[in-house]
């Protein structure tokens, strides 16, 4: 399921006109669950300044509910130049509810011709949910 937006701050924060902290996604709807990414476009962490973080947030959750995914982030080439995309499996809960990459692309490389066209940046997710698990919560009377 692609994800695409036109992300004119996301385009200004890369190529340096103004400085954007985070950039995130509608929420959208992928195994029946909610979803969103979040694109920090000077990087978060450690890689701040040098990398274009990106992660994937599972939206609310039931209680005790965990949900294991295989997923893919790619930002598109628009001239075919390469993509960028990064594999990743993760057990989504509410103490781990996102899951991504510092330093999903150096800085310097988005500003490579075909990742941001026309203040257009095509970010592509897909989810495949492995399994869902509830914690039971006990109770004593």
């Amino acid at each position: 399921m692609p994800l695409t937006a036109n992300i004119d701050d996301l385009y200004a924060a890369i190529l340096g006109y103004e400085l954007e902290n985070e950039w995130n996604s509608e929420e959208f709807n992928a195994g029946d669950h909610k979803w969103k990414v979040s694109v920090y476009p000077k990087g978060s962490g450690k890689r701040k300044g040098s990398h274009v973080s990106i992660f994937l947030h599972k939206v609310g959750f039931s209680s005790g509910e965990k949900v294991k995914a295989d997923y893919s982030i790619c930002i598109k080439n628009q001239y075919g130049n390469g993509n960028r995309k990064h594999l990743f499996n993760h057990l989504f809960s509410a103490s781990s509810s996102s899951w991504g990459r510092r330093s999903f692309i150096p800085i310097a490389d988005m500003k490579q011709p075909g990742f941001l066209v026309e203040d257009l940046c095509i970010i592509e997710v897909e989810i495949s949910i492995q399994a869902v698990f509830w914690n039971k919560i006990g109770f004593k009377m």
